[in-house]
């Protein structure tokens, strides 16, 4: 199920990835357009890299599952860790664009 989850996030993350960039870089006056600071861009697609990064990581720790039958501590550590700087991401965001 991991497997499957990880996937699924990678899919979506990078498609809104794509279409955001495709926002950020557009003058075309009938398109989405990104009115925001250069900061905020970077902050923004550093949040986009982070959750990519915890589907690969959910993708490699359900695979893992799959060939070995257990979990792994270390993919447990690193997806805690990674949860805590998503949660970091998320807050920094909403405390920049309040």
């Amino acid at each position: 199920m991991s497997v499957l989850c990880g996937v699924i996030l990678m899919g979506l993350i990078g498609y809104v990835s794509v279409w955001s960039l495709a926002a950020v870089s557009s003058t075309t006056p009938g398109g989405a357009r990104f009115t925001g600071t250069e900061q905020e861009k970077l902050l923004i697609f550093g949040l986009f890299a982070i959750l990519m990064l915890f589907g690969f990581l959910s993708f490699a720790a359900g695979l893992w599952q799959l060939i070995f039958g257990r979990r792994s501590k270390v993919f447990v550590r690193i997806t805690l860790a990674l949860g805590v700087l998503i949660a970091l991401g998320a807050g920094a965001i909403i405390l920049t664009f309040k």
